[in-house]
């Protein structure tokens, strides 16, 4: 009987910490991949993180332009080694359920799947959507405007995260940047870029 309470405790111990590693990891995805910003995001994570142990201090002092906020150096160094071996599984329609997942580029996305994704319902809800879709799929492949983004980067305490987004037109002219992220009472609060490009 008392191994059978010490089963009981220790499965709803390893579920009450996995349910919370899960809600934090779900809170960070809302925050960094936000439909304001990005509606059509490619189902593939960034594999490649470009992020340099040599460039630490460029890094700080493009932090501290855009944040006025000092950097935990040594965090930060964590995340630089974490990033080495980014997590590039697909993205799900669970994870990231604000947003529409683009397999290909040049495939047009299907109304279909989108009313059934954010469970539209009536005219009024999906008309909106129906415009959106359809002016993305009038756009030609190359100049979709698909963005991309890693999975989160976590330092050794889980406490701060980086996340980087890429946005790219006819392989060719690029945007993205890599942003800061620290654990709150509330969620995840952005701190500020440290690395950005365009060209």
């Amino acid at each position: 009987m008392r191994h059978l309470h010490c089963m009981i405790f220790l499965t709803a111990f390893l579920f009450s910490k996995t349910f919370g590693q899960t809600e934090t990891y779900k809170k960070l995805l809302d925050t960094a991949v936000s439909p304001s910003n990005s509606l059509f995001v490619s189902s593939k994570p960034i594999g490649i993180i470009k992020l340099n142990t040599n460039k630490m201090w460029e890094y700080y002092n493009n932090y501290i332009d855009d944040s006025r906020l000092a950097l935990d150096t040594v965090m930060f160094a964590q995340i630089i080694q974490n990033s080495k071996h980014a997590d590039t599984t697909l993205w799900s329609d669970a994870e990231l359920d604000r947003i529409i997942l683009i397999k290909k580029r040049t495939d047009p996305v299907d109304i279909n799947y989108v009313i059934s994704k954010f469970s539209l319902q009536g005219n009024r809800q999906i008309k909106p959507y129906k415009k959106i879709i359809n002016d993305f799929n009038s756009v030609p492949p190359a100049d979709r405007r698909i963005y991309s983004y890693s999975r989160p980067v976590f330092d050794n305490s889980k406490q701060f995260a980086i996340v980087q987004w890429n946005n790219e037109h006819n392989g060719i002219s690029s945007e993205g940047g890599i942003i800061l992220y620290q654990s709150t009472e509330d969620g995840w609060a952005e701190l500020g870029s440290v690395l950005t490009w365009k060209y």
